[in-house]
């Protein structure tokens, strides 16, 4: 596999660098010996970056680092770039967890999010619309999400929520949209929205001695439209840097959103309870189990 480029978008890891510097330093050996866990695992979706020292220094005073790679979705499919965003986070995993897969607040000029169906252990198919700013067009796709326990079991660290297209996902959420289950979206806005030909990408997440997070986020970058590829991988780039921002926040409220979501599972594939947010409340931390 070709070697990462790394870029690093500064601003998105300010904001984490004030609060990582105010508690338990974050080991560098430990972030290595994480990621290389990973990555041998027989499970594993891919092969996470190795950051070098000055990217691992950047790491542990907050900065989000961001790579990017081409890569074929299929054997025979083009390469499109795939993108990695790595943070150390100065907040409880399971906390961060939930804020990632809970319910979201939607903003119908920018987003619409619709669950289409719900699936054994947490699975489920989304239906997604985003409002690019003009002149690109919009784009919208159908995803099945899904954690994969196989890869907490195999690495005894790693939580992992991944996702993909969905099979027949267009033709279900033209169903669906008839239907008038697509919030406000109108048949105009669907039809001339571009359905993406690729969508991959997943969440993982370990706990740090620290107390901190070591977060990695990765994504295929294909919208579809014949848009420049390298621009693409700058777009998502900066969107993965953003939901790690926005993840960090909504966590603060991680009581509330597992209150009014359908039931999130953890990365062992059990279901989160709100003791499991108290910290110290058992061993389940001790045990790599919230």
């Amino acid at each position: 596999m070709p070697p990462y480029r790394s870029f690093s978008l500064t601003v998105a890891g300010l904001a984490l660098a004030g609060a990582l510097r105010a508690g338990e330093p974050v080991a560098t050996d430990e972030i290595n010996d994480l990621l290389q866990r990973y990555n041998t695992a027989p499970t594993a979706t891919l092969q996470l970056p190795l950051p070098d020292d000055d990217q691992l220094t950047r790491l542990k005073d907050g900065e989000i680092i961001s790579y990017r790679n081409r890569v074929a979705t299929t054997p025979d499919a083009p390469l499109v770039y795939q993108v990695v965003a790595l943070a150390t986070v100065p907040e409880d995993r399971l906390r961060l967890w939930v804020a990632t897969l809970g319910s979201v607040e939607q903003n119908a000029s920018r987003l619409v999010e619709v669950k289409l169906r719900q699936e054994p252990a947490g699975a489920a198919l989304w239906y997604q619309f985003v409002n690019l700013p003009w002149p690109v067009a919009d784009r919208h796709w159908v995803i099945r999400s899904q954690a994969r326990a196989e890869i907490a079991a195999a690495t005894e660290t790693w939580w992992e929520h991944g996702w993909a297209l969905a099979d027949g996902g267009q033709s279900m959420a033209r169903k669906r949209l008839v239907a008038g289950d697509l919030a406000d979206l109108s048949e105009r806005q669907f039809d001339k929205a571009v359905y993406l030909p690729a969508n991959t990408g997943g969440w993982l997440m370990a706990r740090l001695s620290s107390g901190h997070t070591f977060v990695a986020v990765h994504a295929t970058a294909e919208l579809g439209g014949g848009l420049p590829k390298n621009w693409v991988a700058r777009y998502v780039s900066k969107q993965l840097n953003r939901q790690v921002e926005k993840i960090r926040e909504r966590s603060i409220r991680a009581e509330s959103i597992l209150a009014t979501s359908a039931v999130i599972f953890t990365g062992r594939g059990e279901p989160v309870t709100r003791a499991m947010l108290e910290r110290g409340a058992s061993d389940c931390a001790r045990l790599n189990q919230c």
